[in-house]
């Protein structure tokens, strides 16, 4: 599928400082839900931190 979402490749590196770790989250099903970086980003946050709505 061609995107044309510009300077966003689908996805996320996670990283974890206290464990020197890093995970690669893939975020191109949540471009389809929300509506721009803010609507991906407080989904990821609920996602890491529990609902808050």
């Amino acid at each position: 599928m061609k995107s044309d979402i510009f300077g966003w490749c689908g996805k996320i590196l996670r990283v974890d400082l206290s464990k020197f770790g890093i995970t690669e989250m893939k975020t191109m099903d949540y471009a389809e839900q929300f509506l721009g970086g803010r609507g991906v980003a407080t989904r990821i946050y609920c996602i890491s931190f529990g609902d808050i709505l």
